[in-house]
């Protein structure tokens, strides 16, 4: 194992964990739990189910829980193809979301991905909203077991009048591969909501996924 992988994983975990202690230096705390089961259905296609458990207001309320429905068909070994739905259920409302996306992936020990999504929520009292994502990441993947990684990611809105960002999030995290099928992604985002505001909402999260494969 890489002494210098294993720093970084361990760097990023304490960047994580100091997050947490300036809590209160942000608008809000939130707390991501979820489990996930992957399996493949075809040589080139893949599919994935997760349940997730949110909570928020400095992880005090209940914020919602979603079930995530995946599909991602690989075209060759740099290019996927993705489609997921998910089902939301809020204290007051249920919500609903279909997306479509590409996902382009390069380099081995360092590994590149830019993932581009275009989504569409469903929500009760607001109707349909349509974004679009693009999310940058690398990881360090030279690790037989710990994959540690950055992200950044920018939410447009596709407003009919003129496309807004409504949301940056700065994303770091470790996963962890405890036995062949079974995985442990520890991780934290930086959201900064409503950015062109004068005075954007800045959240933290922290979150921690299982996931299985069949």
């Amino acid at each position: 194992m890489s002494h210098s992988g294993t720093k970084l994983g361990i760097i990023l975990s304490l960047f994580c964990l100091v997050v947490t202690a300036l809590g209160n230096t942000f608008d809000d705390n939130e707390l991501w739990l979820s489990v996930e089961i992957e399996m493949d259905l075809a040589k080139r296609l893949s599919t994935s189910l997760e349940q997730e458990f949110r909570r928020d207001e400095d992880y005090s309320e209940y914020k919602n829980n979603l079930t995530n429905l995946s599909f991602a068909y690989k075209l060759n070994s740099h290019v996927r193809i993705t489609t997921n739905y998910r089902f939301a259920r809020y204290t007051d409302e249920v919500r609903q979301r279909l997306g479509l996306g590409v996902v382009v992936r390069y380099g081995k020990s360092w590994r590149f991905d830019n993932r581009l999504r275009y989504q569409v929520d469903f929500r009760e009292e607001q109707g349909s909203i349509a974004l679009f994502r693009n999310r940058l990441r690398i990881t360090y993947a030279a690790l037989k077991k710990i994959k540690p990684y950055l992200s950044l990611e920018g939410f447009l809105q596709a407003a009919d009048d003129k496309p807004e960002w409504v949301e940056y999030r700065f994303s770091s995290g470790v996963s962890y591969k405890i036995t062949k099928q079974m995985t442990a992604k520890f991780f934290c985002h930086l959201k900064i909501e409503d950015p062109t505001d004068e005075k954007p909402d800045r959240i933290s999260v922290l979150g921690l996924k299982l996931g299985y494969t069949l």
